[in-house]
């Protein structure tokens, strides 16, 4: 028999919820998991826009923010996954940057997927560097962010070749125009170490605007990834994609 839909009152009872959030401060490698399941039924129990999904947010974001063991704070983020609203994305961009959890709240702004989320990751850019700001890059192509694209260029010069990578990673999925003339750009004198990288970006946005009604701005990266020093399977691929135009 399927659940009936309940109400904040029966989720769930408050005694064993409070047990729970007492547990998950001290929830560390070890504990016992099947001391957290009240707060793992309560989740599944709420419903958007009542007050008792509010009020589980605003206290899986304490946990999430607060000096706990980096497992109870991973926990909360996993459970954040399932109820996380607009109104946690600012927050959630400031623990991005806190080295304990910055993986798990990405994770859930990247869940989350939403403009207020993608806002939150761009904040992100300029507080993070190497690894860090490698993955907040890929998260904004993942999530497809037309207004990182500014962000995204200014990256793809970078020393390290982590952010400068990713960033080139998620121009390609983010495939506008925009996206397509800081790829071009910067193919123009690409280091070799980049090339298979830039080589598969400038495919995927030109796959990207064929798809959006736009092989007038797809074709000239397709010219660009046909030719040396892209890798072999890029050119080919490269001619694949632009048909005729790119071939001949």
């Amino acid at each position: 028999m399927a659940d009936p839909v309940v109400n904040s009152s029966a989720v769930p009872a408050s005694g064993a919820l409070e047990a729970a959030f007492a547990a998950l401060q001290r929830y560390r490698e070890g504990s016992p998991r099947g001391d957290l399941l009240p707060i793992d039924d309560a989740v599944r129990r709420s419903r958007p826009g009542a007050v008792d999904r509010d009020r589980l947010e605003e206290r899986l974001l304490g946990v999430l923010r607060a000096d706990l063991p980096v497992e109870a704070r991973e926990y909360a983020a996993r459970q954040l996954v399932r109820i996380v609203t607009d109104a946690a994305a600012p927050l959630l961009g400031e623990l991005a940057s806190d080295p304990a959890v910055r993986e798990a709240a990405r994770g859930v702004l990247e869940a989350l997927g939403s403009e207020a989320a993608a806002a939150a990751l761009r904040g992100c850019l300029d507080r993070l560097d190497g690894a860090s700001r490698a993955g907040v890059a890929a998260a904004l192509g993942r999530l497809r962010d037309p207004e990182s694209v500014g962000a995204l260029a200014t990256m793809l010069n970078a020393e390290d070749p982590r952010p400068a990578e990713a960033a080139l990673f998620a121009l390609g999925r983010i495939g506008t125009p925009a996206a397509a003339e800081a790829l071009d750009a910067r193919a123009v004198r690409a280091p070799v170490a980049l090339l298979p990288v830039l080589g598969d970006a400038l495919l995927a946005c030109a796959e990207s605007l064929i798809a959006a009604g736009r092989p007038d701005a797809a074709v000239p990266l397709c010219r660009r990834a046909a030719r040396a020093p892209f890798p072999s399977h890029v050119r080919a691929a490269a001619v694949r994609i632009g048909g005729p135009a790119v071939g001949a």
